[in-house]
């Protein structure tokens, strides 16, 4: 097919054929960049002042009124391709757009519906904001665990994606076989949805759930106990899997920092700063995570739940 020749719209699989061509006419390496331009109407107003003369002060009235022309209907296109991306299955997207990975799917879908919701009036989600290179290169080194940066990268994990990922998905899709690893990344999402993906959030350091893997090294140094603190490095260890994880303990920690089994008084000293530490902080974590949660699930509180929640609070933290 000749480009610029686009598919019959009476044909079968027109709709992935056409929006195939449409996306390797504009990017044949990089079909996914396209998203931008299928958003267009969403992020721009034909009739705003974009194309105003400041912004091309040599454009005569009539080149002004061709760009005019030519961006409303790139605008009409864009709506088109939207709705036909909106009706696409699974299927489609891989036949059709070539799009072969699940995760880059799910990417399209999820990037799809969040501009959908956009249009009701509430604005992008937060998680739009975490684009899949601050994912996989800051993201993951806060949460201490950078050896997975490439794989993130190459699953173009954004934030809409990290919000929808599963434990079978870290095993299965990105090849993490430690448990514990698995158990870091789940805490850290997990805190990202308490956070409603508010990056600015983590920029917090009076409350451990949001410490980075970096400040929790700098923790064990505080507590004198620097000969042990390079042992995290890379360990995934970080403050929302120490509050958020119930079966995060002391010895865990102990373990992490390879502290020898007959350093008793060691073992006793980080037993003693780890509960001052996280104590508080859990029991802060527990209101928080309610809140959240029923802000998502509104429902009516029985007195089942309200012991549930107590029960939660009075478990012993360490």
């Amino acid at each position: 097919m000749e480009v610029g020749a686009f598919p019959d719209s009476n044909k079968k699989h027109s709709c992935a054929e056409w929006i195939r061509h449409f996306c390797f006419a504009l990017n044949p390496s990089e079909p996914l960049k396209l998203a931008p331009l299928l958003f267009l109407p969403l992020l721009t107003n034909p009739d705003s002042d974009s194309l105003s003369s400041q912004n091309h002060p040599s454009l005569s009235d009539g080149e002004e009124q061709l760009e005019r022309l030519q961006q409303a209907e790139l605008t009409r296109m864009s709506c088109f391709l939207l709705q036909v991306l909106l009706g696409l299955t699974d299927e489609d997207l891989q036949l059709g757009l070539g799009i072969n990975s699940p995760m880059h799917r799910r990417k399209l879908r999820l990037a799809i519906e969040d501009y959908r919701e956009a249009e009701n009036g509430r604005g992008l989600s937060k998680a739009a904001d975490m684009d899949h290179h601050w994912v996989s290169k800051t993201w993951l080194s806060d949460v201490g665990l950078p050896q997975y940066s490439q794989v993130f990268h190459n699953q173009l994990v954004d934030g809409r994606v990290l919000n929808s990922i599963t434990r079978r998905d870290l095993e299965t899709i990105f090849n993490v076989t430690n448990k514990f690893h698995v158990t870091s990344i789940l805490s850290a999402i997990q805190l990202l949805q308490m956070l409603n993906f508010d990056k600015e959030c983590e920029n917090r350091d009076l409350d451990p759930v949001v410490w980075t893997s970096h400040r929790v090294i700098k923790w064990i140094r505080d507590i004198d106990l620097k000969e042990y603190a390079d042992s995290l490095q890379n360990s995934g260890i970080h403050g929302a899997v120490m509050v958020l994880d119930p079966t995060f303990s002391a010895d865990t920690m102990a373990k992490a920092l390879d502290i020898p089994s007959n350093k008793h008084m060691i073992h006793r000293h980080l037993y003693e700063e780890m509960k001052v530490l996280l104590n508080p902080a859990r029991s802060i974590a527990v209101i928080l995570g309610n809140a959240v949660y029923q802000s998502a699930h509104p429902k009516k509180r029985s007195f089942s739940d309200e012991r549930t929640d107590i029960q939660r609070c009075n478990v012993s933290c360490l």
